[in-house]
């Protein structure tokens, strides 16, 4: 499926594709948007399209929409308006030609616009690759071809293209970017900045493409996400490169709301010095509801729509030694070994202890009224230790707590207490370690 508005480039798109329609068996249709801002003008462009559609002998279809009313609507600029609803229109007619791809007339010279744009704003490298040719259902066939020989095509091959009067203006960011600064820089520093910034696009899309790879494959070790609520661990995420730290956080937010408008280099920033802190208890709230919280060694990230949704309270369980001790309703997998040499532990959701000093069952469960543990110089409240550590209410209950027929022994990622401590005098020592999982 064609976008053809009836300029230069979309028509000399449609007139290549009709020359290849028979060598490369392709079934075409062509589609024109009606902006509804030039008036008659843009009837006439419609006209001319539909009576080029009807000459190569391929289905055309339209649609008209009023622009300009649904961007003040919206209170969006004319052009994402037009944008928009031009994309919404195609998708609709290539569903109904048998999900047609979408060809677009996009050239090197809007690829050269979008990139000098985005950096002007302020960008990264998925900024800096701007359109590629194959994006979902969307084709670009034209970005490796400049404007000038997409015009001595048209010229060649007798073609007489409308011309849209607004592309002169200087009304738009685009416009004075293509009207003004490139020609600029065009002139006065490279002749050759099209196809420089075209290369630089072509470098950063290998890049990312890689970064997107490795985040990919890294992505099981570092996130968990369990009923709308997405966890990254801390650890994990800190061992990784700052590039693949911030594709790692697009990546989660994407997952989380289904896209990141909104969601700025800034708070990307935030949300990755938020992550490396790791502290209990911190929190950040970010545009349009979304919420992330450090929780036991993790970020949660979620939004307001979701957060009623957190699991609750888990069930007091055995924990089997040696073993594997699963909390289901935590996502989580104790791991229990027995030991006749000291262990070593790394972070927070390992420890050990003196083996021969617990007594009874062993068991795993959440806090309960009147929970202490011992401290150095007497006990303490579990209550007031949550309270201490500023951890939300909301968590608290999801705390694992190790036990045995005696007292605690380790408050799940938080703290061990002096009870059970392993000493000179330990001849076994319990290893317990926690991982989150799907389980």
């Amino acid at each position: 499926m064609i976008a053809c508005s009836g300029g230069p480039d979309s028509l000399a798109l449609a007139d290549v594709f009709g020359r290849l329609r028979d060598k490369w068996k392709l079934q075409l249709c062509i589609a024109h948007f009606e902006h509804g801002i030039r008036g008659e003008e843009s009837k006439a462009d419609a006209a001319f399209v539909r009576n080029f559609a009807i000459e190569q002998k391929v289905p055309f279809y339209m649609e008209a929409a009023d622009v300009p009313a649904w961007a003040m609507q919206k209170k969006i600029s004319l052009e994402t308006a037009a944008r928009d609803l031009r994309y919404a229109f195609l998708r609709r007619v290539s569903h109904a030609f048998g999900n047609a791809c979408i060809a677009t007339a996009h050239h090197a010279d809007d690829q050269a616009e979008t990139v000098l744009m985005h950096i002007l704003r302020g960008t990264g490298t998925e900024g800096l690759a701007a359109m590629q040719p194959h994006t979902g259902d969307v084709i670009r066939p034209f970005l490796c071809v400049t404007r000038r020989e997409i015009e001595e095509y048209c010229n060649n091959c007798g073609l007489e293209p409308r011309h849209d009067a607004t592309n002169d203006e200087l009304d738009c960011q685009r416009n004075r970017l293509r009207l003004g600064l490139l020609p600029q820089l065009r002139r006065e520093y490279n002749p050759e900045i099209t196809a420089a910034l075209c290369r630089l696009s072509a470098i950063a899309a290998d890049e990312g493409d890689f970064l997107q790879r490795e985040a990919e494959r890294l992505w099981p070790q570092v996130a968990l996400y369990t009923e709308g609520i997405l966890e990254l661990r801390t650890e994990a995420f800190a061992a990784l490169h700052p590039a693949l730290q911030r594709v790692m956080l697009r990546k989660a937010v994407n997952r989380v709301r289904g896209n990141n408008k909104g969601i700025s280099f800034f708070h990307f920033e935030e949300l990755r010095r938020l992550l490396l802190a790791g502290r209990t208890g911190a929190a950040l709230q970010l545009p349009q509801g979304l919420c992330a919280e450090i929780v036991y060694g993790s970020l949660k990230l979620f939004t307001k729509k979701t957060v009623a949704k957190t699991v609750g309270e888990f069930a007091q369980q055995k924990l089997i030694v040696p073993g594997h001790t699963k909390l289901l309703s935590l996502g989580m997998v104790v791991e229990a070994v027995v030991l006749e040499q000291q262990p070593e532990v790394h972070g927070t959701w390992e420890m050990f202890c003196d083996f021969d000093v617990l007594e009874g069952t062993l068991l795993v469960r959440p806090r309960q009224p009147g929970d202490h543990f011992c401290i150095a110089n007497g006990t303490k409240k579990v209550k007031d230790f949550f309270i201490d550590q500023k951890i939300p209410r909301g968590e608290r209950t999801r705390v694992p707590i190790f036990c045995d027929a005696r007292g605690i022994f380790w408050l799940g990622g938080l703290r061990q207490p002096a009870f059970a401590r392993a000493g000179c005098h330990t001849k076994r020592f319990l290893y317990l370690k926690v991982r989150q999982e799907r389980v």
